[in-house]
């Protein structure tokens, strides 16, 4: 099929495309409370098969109406996979987000090892193979949730959203200390993820996604490959591998 509707449902937003020769043409994101604009986009689609991942316990109203009328599958790890996830121990619970990503990463990059960074609200760090078998990886909390963490079970500090400014590591403020703690500390951590996976592969590359990669991606002191599609680009790569099978 040289078009499908590839949709990620993530913990916070609906990312959705619609895919053409492998090319993303259409995209869209929205909150889950938007169902109006949700229901309006896929109107204006004219492809109604497709591939999704899901990390919700339940599919929403809209996606369940859409089963009615479209075939649209959802993405586990029973399917055919261009990467192998044998060492994996639970593999039923391996998040098919975090499986589209690494496919996304596995298409793009050849030949390398490669650490895949999902920033969203909880941020990802998987290991690839340089011959695409699954490592293993770690899960965090992302940059919102540090910040709403420290806010709601502390007394007195603030809840805070802003990026601060590059320049100072440290805050002078309990605001800033706020701001360039969560923000910093998930810079550090990332930074600290692919130093240690270098020292033991060296050729190793990074690819960064998720919600907050164009607020991480400039402030990373390394060569990094940021793709906010990457999970939707793994979506079709793996509904592509399943038609060649």
């Amino acid at each position: 099929m040289s078009e499908r509707l590839c949709i990620d449902l993530g913990n916070s937003r609906i990312k959705l495309a619609q895919v053409r020769k492998g090319l993303i043409q259409d995209f869209a994101g929205f909150r889950y409370d938007d169902q109006p604009l949700v229901k309006r986009w896929f109107a204006a689609q004219s492809v109604y098969s497709g591939i999704y991942c899901s990390v919700l316990e339940s599919e929403p109203e809209w996606l369940l109406a859409l089963f009615d009328r479209h075939r649209i599958l959802r993405l586990d790890t029973h399917w055919n996979l261009p990467i192998r996830i044998d060492q994996y121990q639970t593999p039923q619970t391996l998040g098919s987000d975090r499986v589209a990503a690494l496919a996304g990463a596995r298409q793009a990059i050849r030949s390398h090892p490669i650490l895949v960074v999902n920033a969203g609200t909880c941020v990802t760090f998987d290991l690839l193979s340089a011959e695409g078998e699954f490592l293993g990886g770690n899960i965090s909390p992302g940059l919102e949730l540090r910040w709403r963490s420290m806010h709601a079970f502390t007394s007195r500090l603030p809840m805070v959203h802003a990026i601060p400014a590059e320049g100072r590591i440290l805050g002078l403020s309990t605001q800033e200390a706020l701001e360039r703690g969560g923000f910093q500390g998930l810079v550090f951590e990332i930074s600290a993820y692919y130093s240690a996976v270098c020292e033991k592969y060296p050729d190793a590359k990074c690819v960064l996604t998720g919600g907050s990669t164009h607020q991480l991606v400039n402030r990373l002191k390394f060569d990094i490959f940021a793709d906010p599609y990457l999970v939707l680009k793994g979506l079709n790569y793996i509904s592509e591998y399943n038609e060649l099978q």
